[in-house]
């Protein structure tokens, strides 16, 4: 397996600089995918595949995202969180805010994906990977994901913005003393969804449970009427 891969988001400062904000890895941190909309994802891969065709080196075909579009479309999909992981709403909400008050002088977000993409096979199953995680997102159903702070915001860059997110957030310096360092290991997998035997069993599962609790309501309900 391939090591890990730093991905960055970052913004076009006042000054003209260009000052990452988040680091992540492969995986990449979901609460940046749902910036993302499917037409995102298809023209990204889309020019990827025209410069690798042309013989051009596309380290540098960054995403760049309309930053009131990309915020919007993040929050909408914000039931999808409140449902699975409800854990990260307040740590979900103190980055959008940030993301909103930042400095981002072109009013564009930049994801820089290219490193993270070179970890799959072909950029077909990177593609893939992200649409699928779009699909969960968009339909409220449950990923494969596991809740650490590298799949959520990912971790803070180190750079010279006045404006530290690790200060202004007190969910991200919880999460983060409990999971950068504790638990490092764990990572969310795009690509890990539950086959349909292992879904049928849960659904099984599901059923089964309910039809009990529903006997013991019905029992306890005789119990009460024959008082």
């Amino acid at each position: 397996m391939r090591e890990n891969r730093s991905a960055r988001l970052y913004a076009r400062q006042s000054d003209g600089e260009d000052v990452a904000l988040f680091e992540g890895g492969n995986p990449l941190p979901f609460f940046w995918l749902m910036l993302l909309g499917r037409e995102d994802v298809e023209l990204y891969c889309i020019r990827m595949r025209r410069l690798i065709a042309a013989g051009t080196s596309p380290s540098h075909a960054t995403l760049r995202l309309d930053k009131l579009q990309a915020l919007m479309q993040a929050t909408i999909r914000r039931p999808y969180l409140e449902r699975h992981f409800a854990s990260w709403l307040g740590l979900f909400d103190d980055w959008i805010y940030f993301l909103q008050i930042s400095d981002f002088s072109d009013m564009k977000i930049y994801l820089d994906l290219y490193s993270v993409s070179l970890y799959y096979p072909t950029l077909s199953q990177f593609e893939d990977s992200l649409l699928r995680a779009l699909d969960c997102f968009d339909r409220n159903i449950a990923t494969g994901y596991e809740e650490s702070i590298a799949g959520t915001c990912g971790h803070e860059a180190h750079n010279r913005n006045r404006r530290r997110f690790e200060r202004f957030s007190e969910s991200y310096r919880v999460k983060a003393q409990d999971d950068i360092y504790g638990l490092s290991n764990r990572r969310i997998h795009l690509e890990r969804n539950s086959l349909p035997n292992e879904r049928g069993r849960f659904a099984t599962l599901a059923f089964l449970l309910a039809l009990i609790t529903l006997v013991i309501a019905a029992i306890v309900g005789l119990l009460i009427i024959k008082k």
